[in-house]
């Protein structure tokens, strides 16, 4: 699944603009995306070799991948987030809950 992580955003030409927001993913990152889905293979990908920004807020409501995770009961996507992908552990939304 890595691999083809890897070749896809190299073939899109993503991993220079690998923070923007998706408009068909309702302004998500990819790292929203796969901290939603608890992709815990795919993270260290988008943010350790592309350079994710793991404190990335989506468009709408301004949750960072560890906003989505928690709220979602994903704890290994949220895990890694804090110990390993430097999220900030007192991430806010866009109105101040966290």
């Amino acid at each position: 699944m890595e691999a083809g992580v890897r070749a896809a955003l190299g073939r899109a030409g993503a991993v220079a603009d690998v923070d923007a927001p998706v408009a068909r993913a309702k302004g998500r990152t990819a790292a929203y995306t796969a901290a939603n889905a608890n992709r815990v293979r795919v993270l260290p990908v988008l943010v350790l070799e592309c350079g994710a920004d793991p404190d990335a807020p989506e468009a709408r409501a301004g949750w960072t991948p560890l906003l989505r995770a928690s709220h979602r009961g994903m704890l290994a996507a949220a895990r890694f987030l804090v110990e390993e992908g430097g999220a900030a552990a007192s991430s806010r939304d866009a109105v101040g809950g966290d």
